[in-house]
């Protein structure tokens, strides 16, 4: 069961997503806290700075998925995940043992990511429709990582 904090910080990601995400398929927000309590870092899916955005026609798996071409991997898709870009803009000693939060499931990339960065809880918002979530949440376990999802 999810704290009123959590809840909280949910939707404040949820939010967040849709204000500044550029990718045009999901619109993810990953805050990340420290030990504390505090916000030590934000991300949001979207092109590396100077690049064109999804929104904007940058993405070739954006492209592809309006053209019925579903399924391409992400090593077609431009953005920088949520996750990657809150752990890329925190610093380690900041976040060590604190919470990520997601408005989504992480994909098994930023899993191992999150496994190696010092935070010992995840919590996402879940999605029926990601099919690899079981191979995810084993994973973050197995590395210690506390797991919570909606």
């Amino acid at each position: 069961m999810l704290s009123t904090k959590d809840q909280k910080y949910l939707e404040f990601a949820r939010y967040g997503g849709q204000l500044f995400s550029t990718c045009g398929r999901r619109q993810y927000m990953a805050i990340v806290l420290g030990r504390d309590g505090r916000v030590v870092g934000t991300g949001y899916n979207g092109a590396p700075p100077g690049m064109r955005h999804c929104t904007e026609g940058g993405c070739p798996r954006f492209i592809e998925a309006q053209e019925g071409n579903h399924g391409v991997g992400y090593d077609n898709c431009v953005a920088i995940h949520a996750e990657q870009n809150a752990l890329l803009y925190s610093d380690r000693a900041a976040r060590a043992g604190g919470t990520i939060y997601v408005n989504g499931p992480p994909c098994f990339g930023c899993a191992k990511e999150i496994a190696n960065s010092g935070l010992r809880r995840v919590v996402f918002q879940s999605d029926p429709a990601y099919e690899d979530i079981k191979r995810v949440v084993h994973f973050l376990q197995e590395a210690g990582i506390k797991v919570i999802s909606t």
